[in-house]
């Protein structure tokens, strides 16, 4: 018997902390960092089971039929996650007025996710699934032209490292590492301003082994995406 599991409007509201600094060198060299803090979440939501067709020996239909009424109750479910704690910092580079040239790291303590627990409604007990994720880098750099006084161009790069550990990798981070390619237009008229960007986010594949511990099965995945972004400013 196969089940699936839906969980709805899981929310919470959680409150942390940022701070940053930057320093300019001189008129090219400029420097900053930020630091932002944990958060912890705690979300209530409800769950919904639904019984996938039963293709096992007829004699056994009723059995499970019984087993998922009896067991598999809908209700509401909660989770206490704590979002981790991050620092970033970038350096800017600015030979000509008119041209910028940035490189940037974040570093994130994602080992602090080490389980995902989900409380189940009335006697389905805990649903623990061990993570032990990896403190991991996201690196990055981009450049800016203003090739007209309405126009400038852009184009950047960035490699973010997965956090998911090897020995319970499972389907939530379905991809290795990404590499992120990105190129933009903005456009200012007097106070208005109207930026456009595309990105290209080309994700290492991953190979999976049958592991019961965490439910996945021989696999492969990778993945491709592009997005397009519009933004439109005024100052005042």
């Amino acid at each position: 018997m196969d089940v699936d599991s839906n969980i709805q409007d899981a929310n919470d509201l959680g409150f942390g902390f940022n701070f940053g600094a930057h320093y300019q060198f001189n008129e090219q060299w400029a420097l900053g960092i930020s630091y932002h803090s944990q958060i912890k979440v705690k979300a209530y939501g409800d769950i919904e089971f639904t019984k996938r067709e039963y293709t096992g020996p007829s004699a056994g239909k009723p059995l499970a039929d019984l087993a998922f009424e009896n067991y598999f109750k809908n209700g509401e479910v909660h989770s206490t996650v704590i979002l981790p704690e991050s620092v970033a910092m970038g350096l800017a580079y600015t030979p000509i007025p008119e041209l910028s040239i940035e490189i940037g790291a974040v570093w994130t303590r994602w080992s602090s996710f080490k389980n995902l627990r989900i409380h189940m409604p009335p006697d389905m007990g805990v649903n623990e699934s061990r993570k032990e994720w990896k403190n991991c880098w996201r690196l990055n750099a981009g450049i800016e032209y203003q090739a007209i006084d309405w126009l400038s161009v852009r184009g950047g790069y960035i490699y973010d490292q997965s956090p998911m550990s090897e020995a319970y990798e499972d389907y939530l981070v379905p991809t290795d590492g990404r590499h992120i390619y990105s190129a933009g237009l903005g456009f200012s008229w007097g106070d208005w301003g109207l930026d456009l960007g595309y990105a290209y986010i080309d994700a290492n594949g991953r190979d999976y082994s049958s592991n019961a511990g965490t439910g996945v099965n021989n696999s492969k995945s990778y993945g491709h995406s592009n997005l397009f972004s519009l933004s439109i400013s005024y100052e005042f």
